[in-house]
């Protein structure tokens, strides 16, 4: 009798998260659809970004060994380079590659994490070593070649990549 009640109560504690969850995923998609007409209106609107990051937030927290999670990851560092965290963003995409370190997301992860410290965190130092790990994990990927570029080029500023660039495609 007591296993009855026991499994009882499981299916109904079961069923009870699934709503929940459904519900979390519903605000998850209809901000996230706010969001998209809000850019296609060339409009940046951090309210709902900041809804967006919360429910995010909470899904990764409740659902942690959910299959979204990754994307939601990477989605919520994307956020928060638009709302001007990069701290964050990049918090995130360690936690990523510390959780996820076989996904299929991880090359994106390691180029957008590598272009945070180089452009908004301006550490040269963990760009560089991000990049190196990408170029060791990925070396055939198309993003190699942009990869090899920016440790090339890590630390000069626009024009002068402009001008040296310019100067190779002449000298070739």
């Amino acid at each position: 009798m007591k296993k009855v009640i026991l499994l009882i109560a499981v299916i109904v504690f079961s069923l009870g998260c699934q709503p929940k969850k459904q519900t979390l995923l519903d605000e998850i998609k209809k901000n996230e659809q706010a969001l998209q007409a809000k850019y296609r209106q060339g409009i940046v609107d951090t309210l709902i970004i900041q809804k967006l990051l919360a429910h995010y937030k909470k899904f990764t927290e409740n659902y942690p060994e959910d299959t979204l999670c990754p994307r939601i990851y990477y989605n919520m560092a994307r956020l928060y380079v638009q709302v001007k965290k990069p701290q964050e963003a990049e918090f995130i995409l360690t936690q990523f590659e510390k959780k996820y370190p076989d996904h299929s997301l991880l090359p994106e992860v390691l180029f957008f994490r590598g272009f945070i410290e180089e452009n908004e965190l301006k550490d040269l130092t963990s760009a560089q070593n991000t990049y190196t790990r990408f170029l060791t994990k990925f070396p055939t990927h198309p993003y190699a070649d942009q990869v090899r570029a920016s440790i090339q080029y890590l630390g000069y500023e626009p024009d002068k990549i402009l001008e040296l660039t310019q100067k190779e495609s002449k000298a070739q």
